[in-house]
């Protein structure tokens, strides 16, 4: 389910976002649908949950997952619009050559990665902030458990914070096309950092409800900077690629390193310092993102910037 589900949320960011005019400024409109219909579905579920107990989970998944195969089967087909690779090789973008367009032994995320040093610390820096989120997610509805709130209370966490989005990206979207990418990438990094740090030392669930707010607002800003920030310092036919590097390293191995480091220290000092260490990890990350991210001058050309022209070797791709 989450390898299905991972490459469902790449594939849709990046389809969207290559059929935006201005993702900058558009994209945080467009995806306020998902957090919208998130944070009422978990409102909901918390309510039914409470009275029927768990045995509808499997079927409110089993309904949902239906219906992204069916949206998917409507959604327009554009093979057409890709060239064959020999073809692509010669009819490049603007400021490319025809060598820039080269395979290694991972085909497109080779051809991403190579030449592009900036790129790779994003990804870094980007491991470090989903550390953060993954395991907040986790730790804090086992600390909401803990503390006595029950299914209704971990819905209306979830369902506010997953609200809380709903405004964020639509702000968040603005300021990035108002003042670039790094401010509102390290402003809502350093806010989600505080926020763990008041989940390390609550000791009432609705506190913890209530700074979900803060939570949901910081994560709509990550995720709109993130999305967008794939989409100008790649060329174009490598946006598909780069969302889906982004959703690797943030929902797969941010959430395996959280998961798996957060178990081992909470046996060893429980929530206090798990939450301690989710915080240093995401206030790290945050503070490299943001000095590899390019200012906002340059974000609209680096997508046009040639890439290096030694060959690498085809094998497999």
């Amino acid at each position: 389910m989450s390898a299905t589900g991972g490459s469902i949320g790449a594939l849709t960011d990046a389809q969207a976002v290559s059929g935006l005019t201005d993702p900058r400024r558009e994209y945080g409109r467009l995806r306020v649908l998902g957090s919208l219909s998130g944070g009422l579905v978990a409102l909901g579920a918390g309510l039914a949950y409470d009275r029927s107990g768990y045995f509808l989970a499997p079927i409110l998944g089993a309904a949902a997952t239906i219906s992204v195969v069916l949206i998917a089967g409507r959604i327009p087909d554009r093979k057409g619009d890709f060239k064959p690779r020999r073809q692509a090789a010669v009819d490049t973008e603007p400021g490319e050559s025809a060598a820039a367009f080269r395979h290694g032994r991972f085909g497109s995320v080779s051809d991403a990665l190579h030449g592009r040093p900036r790129l790779i610390a994003i990804l870094v820096g980007c491991l470090g902030i989903f550390i953060g989120i993954m395991g907040g997610g986790t730790f804090v509805t086992l600390k909401l458990q803990a503390l006595g709130g029950g299914p209704s209370t971990i819905g209306l966490a979830n369902g506010i914070g997953a609200t809380a989005e709903v405004p964020g990206m639509i702000v968040a979207g603005w300021l990035a096309g108002r003042f670039g990418i790094k401010p509102v990438l390290g402003v809502c990094g350093v806010g989600l950092a505080a926020v763990l740090c008041t989940w390390a030392l609550a000791t009432e669930p609705m506190r913890i409800v209530a700074t979900k707010i803060v939570a949901g607002l910081c994560f709509a800003g990550i995720t709109v900077s993130f999305v967008v920030m794939m989409a100008t310092i790649l060329p174009q036919r490598l946006v598909s690629t780069g969302q889906t590097l982004y959703q690797s390293v943030a929902f797969g191995g941010g959430a395996i390193l959280a998961n798996m480091a957060g178990a081992f220290i909470f046996r060893l000092g429980g929530f206090e310092v798990v939450f301690w260490f989710l915080a240093g990890a995401t206030l790290v990350g945050c503070l490299v993102t943001v000095l590899a991210v390019p200012g906002h001058s340059r974000a609209a050309q680096v997508a046009l910037e040639p890439a290096p022209t030694e060959a690498l070797p085809v094998a497999g791709s």
